[in-house]
Formats: structure tokens, C-alpha cells, sequence
């Protein structure tokens, strides 16, 4: 679960760094991959 938090962190602060809604788009479909139960 750490590698996956560090993961999630770096994609966190470069959708931050890059301000885009296609990252938020790329993470949220991420997320759905390596979480059934996420949102």
C-alpha cells in the first residue's frame, strides 16, 4: 500500500503542478483501475 500512496502523491501534486482536468481525468480512471470501490 506505501508504493501505491507514493504513486497516488506524485500524480496528486503533479495534477496540482500542471492545473489540467485531462490529469484529473487520467487519475480518476487510474484510481477505477487499482480500486474497483473508488468513486
Amino acid at each position: 500500500m506505501f508504493i501505491y500512496t507514493v504513486l497516488f502523491y506524485n500524480i496528486t501534486v503533479r495534477n496540482v503542478l500542471c492545473g489540467g482536468r485531462i490529469v484529473t481525468r487520467r487519475t480518476k480512471s487510474w484510481l477505477k483501475r487499482v480500486v474497483p470501490s473508488a468513486p
